[in-house]
């Protein structure tokens, strides 16, 4: 098992979602985060837990 995964960051910089490097549909999330206007970064799942979180500042940061 691969220790890493993808997180979605919105424009506001809360971290919304998640997704393990090893999935299947891996790259086709990052595309959908990518077109919603999320970055994204290559982390481990332990600082992925400790980032993951709902948005606070309750910006949208997606594109409609």
């Amino acid at each position: 098992m691969n220790d890493e995964c993808y997180i979605g960051i919105k424009s506001c910089g809360c971290v919304v979602c998640a997704i393990a490097k090893d999935t299947d549909c891996v790259e086709e999330t990052l595309i959908d985060w990518k077109n919603r206007g999320l970055t994204f970064e290559l982390i481990t799942f332990e600082e992925a837990r400790h980032r993951l979180n709902m948005c606070k500042c309750k910006q949208l940061g997606d594109k409609k």
